[in-house]
């Protein structure tokens, strides 16, 4: 009786123990679940990590590659800054040396620097402004016109002639205001309709309102044409009675007298200035 009991307190201990080992198998298990779950997890995570990652250095990539082409960018505008620099500091020196003026205009600027009771303008040259394409039209029809002095009254004209006379420096020629306020404008011919023709040359010179009679003066009647087969055409139905200059500097004269050509590249007066300007606008555009 003992023995059957004490084997029956037995076999319940086993069942226990047995029970109690079923329980930490299943807890087991389920930590060994949650490892694997936590595992996949990670590692998804990581995948994802990395994809981030593989695109971050890609980005990376892509900017140092954007960064280099500035800096190129960057050198170029440097380098084209500087030349635009050095160019427009000798072109405003040749304006303020007056190049391409003869030694008498020079001459003639020192001395009214010295003596403020003239009224001086400057050269024709100096004040009034074209456009790029009608540069060799003007400068054809003006010629050394442009180096005219511009002062506000006879008396001033009189006192720098005096000087060139006195001084030897050769001969000038002076245009005072007072003595051209009444002059006549372009002629009323109406040539809009002819082939090629663009305008008379004063219509293609800017000046200051107050010397607006200026070009007038000295290129009122002079017409403008695209090219010189045109000019010929329209001469030759006129009987050659007008002066005409083309776009390209071509000159016909009234009599039917012809001047052209050109010299090997010359930064002439006028072409100076707008050169200048386009500089100064590109400068501060690189700016």
């Amino acid at each position: 009786k003992n023995l059957y009991k004490s084997l029956c307190n037995r076999v319940n201990e086993i069942e226990n123990n047995l029970l109690e080992i079923i329980d930490k198998s299943h807890l087991l298990d389920q930590n060994i679940q949650k490892l694997k779950d936590d595992k996949q997890n990670f590692e998804n995570e990581c995948y994802k990590k990395n994809l981030e990652k593989k695109k971050i250095i890609e980005e990376i990539d892509l900017i140092n590659i954007d960064i280099e082409d500035i800096k190129k960018s960057l050198e170029t505008v440097s380098k084209e800054n500087i030349q635009v620099v050095e160019r427009l500091k000798i072109l405003t020196n040749m304006e303020q040396n007056l190049e391409g003026y003869n030694k008498s205009i020079k001459e003639v600027y020192r001395y009214v620097n010295n003596n403020k009771e003239i009224s001086f303008y400057g050269t024709v040259g100096s004040l009034i402004k074209v456009k790029k394409d009608f540069i060799k039209a003007v400068e054809a029809s003006l010629g050394g016109n442009l180096q005219n002095l511009v002062v506000e009254n006879e008396d001033d004209a009189k006192l720098l002639i005096e000087f060139a006379r006195s001084e030897k420096i050769g001969r000038i020629t002076v245009i005072p205001l007072s003595a051209i306020n009444n002059l006549e404008k372009n002629p009323n011919n109406d040539f809009h309709n002819v082939e090629g023709f663009l305008g008379y040359v004063s219509e293609f010179i800017n000046i200051d309102h107050k010397l607006s009679n200026i070009p007038y003066l000295l290129a009122g009647n002079i017409l403008v044409f695209d090219k010189l087969e045109n000019a010929i055409k329209f001469e030759k139905a006129c009987g050659y009675k007008y002066r005409i200059v083309t776009l390209t500097g071509d000159v016909i004269n009234p009599g039917g007298i012809f001047s052209g050509g050109e010299k090997k590249a010359d930064l002439s007066i006028l072409t100076r200035k707008v050169e200048i300007e386009e500089l100064k606008i590109k400068n501060s555009q690189l700016n």
